[in-house]
């Protein structure tokens, strides 16, 4: 898309999408975009259908009077840009954590044993359980501290900051709301990661807990040893 872009006539792109004066428009490597139209804006740049599909064009890659005829505001586009770069980054480690969860071995379930059985194979199981639910706790709180560490409080009004507004014949003070709805929005979306968090971390030592009791119990039906540790 990079290569794309670079190769274009940037401005005489928009210049002709908006205007709908000119039905193509010839790209310098020869190609053809035909019948030009603006899909959408953002603070970064526009989005430019054609009839073979559609090409971003930034506001900084374009003519400085065809980007102000759009409202472009370099300061507002950077941080738009940045807040699209975090996003990109927290949707990449999640995915490499639920492709971690995924390859973490799955060949020993709960239901799968015979609680009843005194087969030392099924001690083998037990223990092996008992070590990979360890490590999903740790990995799991793990991940818990790091996303404390990133997260702020959720922002509020600062002291002091009013303004007056007009209510019944009288003017009446009212708190300025100086938080933005996107730094509310990360806030809440990382308490209510940290909550699932927690629910997998509670429900991982609720099983960590049933399999140390089967294992005394295992030991208590052998007569082999009581009250081991694991």
């Amino acid at each position: 898309m990079r290569t794309l872009i670079c190769i274009l006539t940037l401005w005489t792109v928009a210049a002709s999408a908006a205007s709908g004066n000119s039905s193509q428009v010839k790209l310098k490597d020869g190609r053809v975009l035909k019948n030009p139209f603006i899909i959408s804006r953002n603070p970064s740049g526009i989005n430019v259908g054609h009839d073979s599909g559609v090409i971003f064009i930034k506001f900084a890659e374009m003519k400085p009077e065809i980007a102000r005829k759009y409202g472009y505001n370099p300061q507002k586009a950077k941080a738009y840009e940045k807040d699209i770069e975090v996003k990109q980054r927290q949707r990449k480690a999640e995915k490499a954590r639920r492709a971690e969860q995924k390859a973490e071995p799955e060949t020993i379930y709960l239901d799968s044993l015979d609680w009843n059985s005194k087969e030392p194979s099924q001690l083998v199981l037990m223990r092996e359980k008992v070590k990979q639910l360890r490590q999903q706790i740790a990995r799991l709180e793990n991940e818990k501290n790091k996303l404390a560490y990133t997260t702020v409080s959720n922002p509020r009004a600062p002291s002091g900051g009013y303004y007056y507004t007009y209510r019944g014949g009288y003017y009446r003070p009212a708190k300025k709301n100086t938080y933005t709805k996107q730094q509310s929005k990360n806030f809440f979306d990382k308490r209510r990661a940290a909550k699932e968090i927690d629910y997998e971390i509670r429900k991982a030592r609720k099983r960590l807990n049933r399999v140390r009791n089967d294992i005394k119990r295992f030991y208590a039906r052998s007569g082999k040893l009581k009250n081991p540790r694991y």
